[in-house]
């Protein structure tokens, strides 16, 4: 039985909220062998959560994510990434339960969830199981115990031009660029998501593809007159040059959002956690075609750096 509470940082509700079902409280639930009986299959579980009645609640048991905290989840059946092993249905006022019959042994996520964003309320979580658990702990938040920056930025298609979009349209270092200094080995963290309707293409901001790529910064930022090349950015640079891609040193980024490939959703893209060395980084988000609108980038590093 374990209480918890739905506070500022993991209030985050439903994959549909805009603050991001990342935020939500999670929990590493680690199932092993059904035990002796020859006619179990696997391991049953039994779920509850009991909040006040004003607060429409749910659980998902996620499976392929490592018991590590998600971005998403696919409802899919046959998904390779993280994907719903098991649910407590549509939320509901109060009380949520969550029954699976048979759970193959392996590493899940749990999840706690309200249908709206932004709900503060305490809970109780209960956990039954046919067999010892063998972990069942809370997962910290993104970013737990690290030096945090927020910065809110913007793509301006206007006189500032940098609403410019993927590689693809050829002017991709146009785009924001944040310069990251890290004066010893570090972990870092990082996620970009936008949280404003956009200018006229119809889109909101969930339904825009994003990415964050880190860059190494190159001395003498490889010439030219484009700001972004005498900041240090590599020439060439593309978010799915990453290393072993093929695409050559000179243009690699360290760390790309979902392996270079473009995102949308309410939890925006992220890279990490990442252990990089110590020197200048350029961080530049992108969204895949050009658009204008606001963006909200947090970084943690740990030990401390600068941005």
């Amino acid at each position: 039985v374990r209480p918890a509470a739905a506070a500022a940082a993991t209030a985050a509700a439903s994959s549909r909220a805009p603050l991001g079902f990342y935020a939500n409280p999670m929990w590493s639930l680690v199932v092993g062998s059904p035990g002796c009986n020859p006619r179990e299959k696997g391991v049953r579980l039994h779920l509850e959560l009991l909040a006040p009645r004003k607060v429409h609640a749910g659980l998902r048991l996620i499976k392929n994510a490592g018991g590590k905290r998600v971005d998403s989840y696919s409802t899919t059946p046959g998904s390779s990434g993280p994907a719903e092993a098991a649910s407590s249905g549509p939320y509901s006022s109060g009380v949520s339960f969550l029954d699976a019959p048979c759970l193959e042994p392996g590493a899940y996520t749990l999840v706690a969830s309200t249908y709206e964003p932004g709900v503060h309320a305490k809970f109780l979580l209960k956990v039954f199981s046919s067999s010892p658990l063998q972990q069942l702990r809370p997962l910290p938040p993104e970013g737990a115990g690290m030096e945090r920056f927020a910065l809110a930025g913007q793509w301006d298609a206007g006189t500032r031009g940098t609403a410019a979009g993927c590689p693809n349209h050829g002017r991709y270092a146009a785009n924001p660029l944040y310069r990251v200094v890290l004066r010893a080995r570090s972990t870092l963290q990082a996620r970009l998501h936008t949280f404003t309707a956009g200018g006229g293409d119809g889109k909101s901001a969930d339904q825009v593809a994003l990415n964050l790529a880190l860059f190494p910064s190159v001395a003498g930022g490889g010439g030219g007159v484009n700001a972004a090349y005498s900041l240090g950015l590599p020439r060439g640079a593309s978010p799915s040059a990453l290393p072993g891609s093929g695409r050559g040193d000179a243009c690699c980024c360290v760390a790309s959002s979902n392996g270079g490939v473009y995102t949308s959703g309410a939890g925006g893209c992220s890279i990490g956690p990442v252990t990089l060395d110590p020197g200048t980084y350029l961080a530049l988000p992108s969204t895949f075609d050009p658009w204008h609108g606001a963006f909200r980038l947090e970084l943690h590093t740990h030990p401390a750096g600068a941005v």
